[in-house]
């Protein structure tokens, strides 16, 4: 049997009420830091602690609401009793592009209630289109240091090489260290995004390093994509460059070094263009931790290529999408393929993933699709958490309980009567989970028994064939005491009603001749519903009248049985 515990290692820490009872939720699938994420469509995935009543989730680009739980962003909630996995963000309305959303999911239970972590992702960012003439000044950009915040101008000259207006970096005031200016727009690049400008070095004495970089955060770090180390005067000239693949990025200009020791360095004419039609990467990447078979499964939605497309590139990364460590090729799977597993996965890990188009000629590729993270478990052996019985009449209902379970099939129902050669009988089969961390309920009713000792066992069966038993459970049916013929039901009815009776033991005989008929009210018979022994017990059988030609009005039905002998009246209403 392989059923187990799932112990998951939950890397995020929060702001979360350290008492909380009911624990929080984890293993986002959007993860914190996931980038690529498209402004429609989108879902968001993660796991509840068992016991939970109901969840709220609030989403929003500021932060602070979020995480103060305020009203206005809570976009679904399921009290009382509706406790949620997923969401699809379209209920938030369309997002917007380039822009970090942050959500918060909170659980409740009897005992109380769980603010959980606070997750956030990036939406992708704008077309890549720039055209920068400085005409509006410095409307499109902001200065973001450290240093030379004041040295940063439109000049009203065309030393770059373009009309005026240009930005300019001036020496004064002297500053030492490095000034980055930034382009405030978002943008999502690919391979076709070419950038370029004009600019002018104007040098006086010692080095100096000039040029231009992207951030994808807002300007806390930067890439540079062109540099120079000038010793005297540089230009007019046109810099033409290609932007990376970035799912946001913003570019921006630097300057490092002594600003006493330059006249000054101008710019203008700032481009970014890119091909009217451009590829679309895949969308809603999906991965999930398959444990019965020790893998992840992913699946997206498709993206397009203007060049034929290839196939599709799956890349992977060990740990979250914030953990440093790059990412690696996995698997390359036809044009045809939305779905792939990854079979390369270790126990107690975390993995993101990425999803690109590999199209031709060239070869070339799209940008990534979002980024999405499996979170794959240790494991842990466990046994049933519960099997019991309990005897209603002549019925038998057995219930059970799993604490979780992996590549459960299912569950073969068996019995052993002292009245029939002691062997074990299969008596139905109950499906399994299949693989889930979450407590699970089963139950299984065995009917028209005759009294007696049953034992009750469980064989569990995975996928694969193997299987195991569970432990044993005895229940006694007891004879009833005294003959008893009960009032049908429904009644009246049209057109089956239940006939429910009991058979006592009977001295000196365990088995009596019973005999159940019907009559109109003229004590014409109208049907024999049983007519042969029968040991000591519960029965019941049915009647239809759907059978028969009968028009609405009283019946009779009589139980005979040895010396007892009992009628009712019952209705029949067409």
């Amino acid at each position: 049997m392989k059923m187990y515990y799932l112990l998951f290692v939950i890397l995020f820490s929060s702001t979360s009420e350290i008492f909380a009872q009911p624990g929080n939720a984890f293993s986002p699938m959007t993860a914190p830091g996931a980038g690529g994420i498209r402004d429609f469509l989108h879902e968001l995935f993660w796991d509840n602690p068992a016991g939970v009543n109901y969840n709220e989730i609030f989403f929003s680009s500021d932060s602070n609401l979020v995480i103060n739980l305020d009203p206005s962003v809570l976009i679904l909630s399921g009290f009382p009793n509706i406790v949620n996995n997923t969401i699809n963000l379209d209920i938030a309305g369309l997002l917007s592009r380039g822009i970090k959303y942050y959500w918060r999911v909170v659980e409740y239970d009897s005992t109380g209630s769980s603010p959980g972590d606070i997750w956030y992702f990036s939406t992708r960012g704008n077309y890549p289109y720039m055209d920068e003439n400085f005409s509006n000044g410095f409307t499109n950009w902001e200065i973001v240091g450290p240093a030379g915040f004041n040295n940063w101008r439109i000049s009203p000259f065309g030393f770059a090489g373009g009309q005026a207006p240009e930005l300019s970096l001036n020496w004064s005031p002297s500053f030492n260290g490095a000034s980055f200016i930034m382009y405030k727009t978002v943008f999502e690049t690919g391979p076709y995004a070419a950038f370029s400008f004009k600019h002018f070095f104007n040098h006086s004495i010692e080095t100096s390093t000039i040029g231009c970089a992207y951030t994808t955060d807002e300007g806390v770090s930067w890439t540079s994509i062109w540099e120079l180390n000038p010793s005297g005067n540089l230009g007019p000239a046109s810099i033409m460059l290609q932007l990376p693949f970035e799912y946001t990025l913003q570019i921006g200009f630097y300057f490092s070094g002594n600003s006493f020791n330059i006249d000054g360095w101008y710019i203008d004419d700032v481009y970014i263009n890119s091909p009217l039609s451009l590829p679309t990467p895949p969308t809603l990447l999906k991965v999930k931790a398959d444990t019965s078979n020790l893998r992840v499964n992913l699946s997206w939605d498709a993206g397009s290529s203007p060049n034929p497309p290839w196939g599709y590139i799956i890349q992977r990364k060990t740990g979250a999408p914030l953990n440093n460590e790059e990412y690696s090729p996995l698997m390359t799977v036809s044009p045809s393929t939305l779905n792939a597993y990854d079979t390369t996965v270790q126990l107690n890990t975390i993995y993101t993933y990425r999803v690109s188009i590999l199209s031709g000629p060239g070869p070339s590729n799209t940008n990534w699709s979002n980024e999405a993270t499996a979170y794959v478990p240790l494991v842990v052996p466990v046994e049933f958490v519960s099997f019991t019985a309990d005897v209603i009449n002549n019925k038998i209902n057995l219930s059970w309980s799993t604490a979780s379970e992996t590549n459960n099939k299912g569950f073969h129902v068996e019995r052993q009567s002292s009245q029939v050669n002691c062997q074990w009988s299969i008596m139905g089969f109950v499906d399994g989970a299949g693989t889930t961390t979450e407590l699970c309920n089963y139950s299984f009713i065995d009917e028209n028994l005759l009294s007696g000792k049953y034992k009750y066992r469980l064989k569990q069966i995975d996928f694969d064939g193997s299987y195991k038993y569970s432990n044993e459970i005895e229940v006694e049916i007891t004879a009833p005491e005294e003959f008893v013929l009960y009032q049908n039901y429904p009644n009246p009815f049209n057109p089956v009603t239940k006939i429910k009776y009991t058979i006592p033991n009977v001295v000196n005989s365990q088995w009596s001749i019973v005999n159940l008929k019907v009559y109109d009210v003229l004590g014409n018979e109208i049907a024999t519903l049983v007519n042969e022994e029968q040991a000591p017990g519960v029965y019941e059988v049915d009647f239809d009248a759907g059978k028969f030609t009968l028009a609405s009005g009283l019946y009779f039905y009589r139980l005979t049985a040895g010396q007892f002998v009992e009628a009712r009246k019952m209705v029949l209403i067409r």
